[in-house]
């Protein structure tokens, strides 16, 4: 329960930064005992937590996206439509290799978590400003594109954040229109992928991940607001590849 509790804590804060909660916490619990498939099922199910702060603090875009009552709104429905193609098709076998690794390589884990962080924190160097367009302003090949880096992110290790904003910012986008377009793109392939887990392993209660969920929601709707003000500022890139390096060297 103890871990479980912590994950949320972990979940709740990582979400917002570009560093891979997922890899964060996929690491802390395999080190705990869990294998390396338990401990993902688990990161992938605290993104419930994370999903409703999300939801509630960008409740006002949450609504225009699922009832669209304008052309950029419009706009906006077709780019998350096309983000969640594009990631699913990407994410669904990328998440069957996952489960190859954790038979086949169960002792190499810290290893390949390290690697997939460090190549998320050198990716995150090249971030910058690079323009000025708006959410309003998205296409179709927006969204596919976002789509790809999206789906990429199911690997633990790689940031789903950090390689949304980082493939919107190439796209000319400014950086507070690149995180909320991020943020919002993740509300339906989190809940894609909670199905899916909840298909595969069945639907069923467990007291300790459901307090792990809450924990996840509490301290992120609390977090969000302040973190994503310093994942407009700060570069990550060192944090990810210094603590992608300790996870290799252990």
């Amino acid at each position: 329960m103890i871990e479980l509790l912590i994950s949320g804590i972990i979940q709740g804060i990582l979400e917002w930064l570009p560093v891979s909660s997922e890899g964060f916490v996929s690491l802390f619990l395999q080190n705990a005992g869990y294998t390396f498939e338990q401990a993902v099922d688990v990161a992938l199910f605290l993104h419930i937590g994370t999903l409703a702060a999300t939801i509630s603090y960008f409740w006002t875009d949450f609504k225009k996206m699922v009832s669209p009552k304008t052309t950029n709104q419009m706009n906006l429905l077709i780019f998350f439509l096309w983000t969640t193609l594009f990631s699913v098709l990407i994410a669904g076998p990328l998440y069957l290799f996952i489960q190859t690794i954790s038979v086949n390589f169960a002792d190499k884990v810290g290893l390949i978590i390290g690697s997939l962080l460090v190549i998320t924190g050198l990716l995150q160097l090249f971030r910058k400003n690079f323009g000025s367009r708006a959410e309003k302003s998205v296409k179709k090949i927006d969204g596919i594109i976002t789509g790809l880096a999206q789906g990429a992110a199911v690997l633990p290790g790689i940031s789903r954040s950090g390689s949304t904003t980082l493939a919107l910012l190439i796209q000319g986008f400014n950086i507070n229109s690149a995180l909320k377009l991020s943020f919002l793109a993740s509300i339906p392939v989190i809940f894609i992928a909670q199905l899916v887990s909840g298909l595969k392993n069945g639907f069923y209660l467990n007291i300790g991940y459901l307090l792990a969920g809450l924990t996840a929601f509490i301290v992120g709707r609390l977090t969000i607001q302040y973190l994503l003000k310093v994942a407009e500022k700060v570069n990550f890139s060192i944090f990810c590849i210094i603590f992608g390096l300790i996870a290799i060297i252990f």
